[in-house]
């Protein structure tokens, strides 16, 4: 059975892949550091509020969409 053509990542795109990984640990990191004292079930109610806030936004915005092109 024949071998597909493989292609050799480019150096240049594997690099740059590589320093935004490690901006974003350095970002999570931070956060981590900076959040410390707060009781991570306060953060974790904070994060769920904020997101069911988006979720009914977008909803809303869906549903009036929807309505107009009826």
């Amino acid at each position: 059975m024949e071998q597909p053509n493989r292609v050799a990542p480019d150096a240049d795109a594997t690099s740059k892949r590589d320093e935004a990984w490690e901006h974003d640990w350095r970002v999570i990191d931070e956060l981590r550091a900076r959040n410390a004292h707060i009781d991570p079930d306060e953060i974790l109610a904070e994060v769920t509020a904020e997101v069911e806030a988006v979720r009914q936004e977008r909803y809303e915005r869906d549903e009036a969409a929807a309505k107009r092109r009826r």
